[in-house]
């Protein structure tokens, strides 16, 4: 789920069973119908679909989340301990479209109350006019009763499975210490080129901590043996077809985003060489450190296609004009270069790698975790709308080239070690 929106919860796309409406005890006195509650949002890249052909808006799930949420609010009050309320029904007309940057207002009013089953009228607005309106209906349960409902179901379905437990990776070491994730990439013999599957660990990575994981609240990236990453595997891509390789670089994109828009604070400790989609991946952590003499670069150019994914984290750190240079020419600089024109925070000796990092770690743990999420969401906020257009067309740019001549001649070069000879088709 996107971060930055209020969670759906469990109950808001099944009906429950009607022996909810007749377990009237406890529930705090008091509520009545014209109760009512509002929430709203800032309209970000985590809750827009991108439709064929137009710029991204918010969308109709999102909406209803927050509709949900407001009618959550208004009976929170009137639970005693160990209750809550799940959304039993839903029906709504979403009205007209939102773009990313607005606000979204969202009312929920009580309409009736039988026993502990309580029905809301539901709006929703944004800085211009009437978004959405609908009903909705929520009954009020025991979190015991739920807990061993689902328990039960889960003893049914994968009694090993555990949403809170790390998954399991083969080409990425995970520690965890507390509230800090310590991620390597492990592949040292290809100096750490992203395969197939070290993109699919990254995105299963991701999601996990997309799912609630609020205990971490760092997370820091680093490539062992002598380098961060050299890029995607370019041999590995070589023995694909081209869907193959436009799907692992749609799922490139999605890391890249999760990472740059997750509540965790992440930091990239880069030594060696940071190229391609090594360098992609460093641009969406939240902070970069370097060990002296480490090389970056995006030599795509030299295989035939553009960078393929997430082009926009490089300008935001970089500017047009630098990223431009280093997109058509190929060319690498150096970790001096790299602090001077803003990619990384620091430089620093090899020796004292770590150390910095797991300084500036203990720094950001000091701070509330609160106003840390909200500053990095507002952060990451400011570019949302321009974020959906431009990976897209990232990736179309690279398909079309992937599709050319040239970027077969590319391919072939790379792995027949002999210059490229482009024609321009």
């Amino acid at each position: 789920m996107p971060h930055g929106a209020p969670r759906v919860d469990g109950g808001g796309s099944q009906p429950h069973p009607s022996p909810l409406a007749a377990h009237n005890r406890s529930m705090k006195a008091g509520i009545a119908i014209g109760q009512e509650a509002e929430l709203d949002i800032l309209v970000g890249s985590g809750e827009v679909i991108r439709l064929s052909g137009t710029t991204p808006v918010f969308s109709t799930p999102s909406m209803i989340n927050l509709m949900e949420h407001a009618a959550r609010k208004a009976l929170a009050p009137f639970l005693e301990d160990g209750e809550e309320s799940v959304g039993a029904k839903v029906k709504v007309d979403h009205l007209a479209a939102t773009p990313v940057g607005k606000r979204v207002r969202a009312t929920a009013k009580v309409t009736a109350i039988n026993g502990k089953v309580i029905d809301f009228e539901i709006t929703a607005y944004d800085e211009s006019e009437q978004i959405g309106k609908g009903t909705h209906q929520r009954a009020v349960i025991k979190l015991e009763r739920l807990h061993r409902s689902l328990t039960k179901k889960d003893s049914k379905t994968n009694p090993s499975m555990n949403p809170n437990q790390l998954p399991t990776f083969q080409s990425l070491k995970v520690y965890e210490d507390n509230s800090t994730l310590e991620v390597s990439i492990n592949r040292p013999d290809r100096l750490n080129a992203i395969d197939a599957r070290t993109t699919h660990e990254l995105v299963a990575l991701t999601e996990w901590l997309e799912t609630a994981q609020d205990h971490i609240r760092v997370v820091i990236l680093k490539g062992e043996g002598r380098t961060f990453c050299a890029g995607d595997d370019v041999k590995e891509t070589a023995k694909l077809n081209k869907e193959e390789i436009l799907k692992l670089n749609v799922q490139r994109s999605t890391y890249c985003q999760r990472i740059a828009n997750l509540p965790q604070i992440f930091i990239a400790t880069i030594h060696g060489h940071c190229l391609g989609g090594g360098f992609m991946l460093a641009a969406a952590c939240d902070f970069r450190y370097a060990a002296h003499g480490t090389k970056f670069g995006l030599p795509e150019i030299k295989l035939g296609w553009p960078p393929a994914y997430t082009n926009l984290h490089a300008i935001q750190l970089l500017g047009k004009a630098r990223t431009m240079e280093l997109s058509l020419t190929g060319a690498v600089f150096s970790s001096d270069k790299a602090q001077a024109w803003g990619f990384i925070n620091k430089s620093v000796p090899t020796m004292r790698l770590g150390v910095e990092a797991n300084q500036l770690r203990d720094n950001l743990l000091q701070m509330p975790p609160i106003a840390l999420r909200e500053a990095k969401q507002r952060v990451s906020t400011v570019s949302s709308a321009a974020q959906e257009d431009s990976f897209v067309d990232d990736l179309a740019a690279f398909y079309r080239c992937l599709q050319s001549e040239d970027g077969q001649e590319g391919l072939a070069a790379f792995m027949e070690k002999r210059p490229p000879q482009f024609k321009g088709r």
